[in-house]
């Protein structure tokens, strides 16, 4: 009797990857940055305090408690890596509002640029 063949197994989709955790060397001394504005972000954070804010694994590696860096709260204390500091300076509202586009203010009506052009006799 030939053998049964075996039914085709589909092909496996490889799980997607964690991206890869900053690590920072043993000794690290750290400075405290404390969520206060609306808005704030860890890649806010990062943007202002490392000058990139897509370095906000480094500060994922130096807040371990932070289960969801995604959910940062107002009162949070962020540290941040005093060697890898680009200021100590307290970031500002302003600079956390930059990251929010502004929709330009509604228009009353059309400018004089948009008014039509009459056509035809007088």
């Amino acid at each position: 009797m030939p053998p049964t063949p075996r039914p085709a197994t589909p092909p496996t989709t490889p799980s997607p990857q964690p991206a890869p955790k900053a690590s920072l060397p043993e000794g690290t001394t750290y400075f405290v940055h404390t969520v206060k504005y609306p808005g704030e972000t860890v890649s806010i954070i990062a943007a202002w305090y490392l000058g990139d804010k897509m370095r906000f694994d480094v500060l994922g590696a130096a807040n371990p408690e932070i289960k969801d860096l995604a959910r940062i709260t107002a009162g949070m204390k962020i540290n941040i890596p005093e060697n890898m500091a680009k200021t100590r300076e307290p970031m500002t509202k302003e600079f956390v509002d930059g990251f929010y586009k502004r929709s330009p203010a509604p228009s009353t009506g059309p400018s004089k640029q948009e008014e039509p052009v009459p056509i035809g006799p007088k």
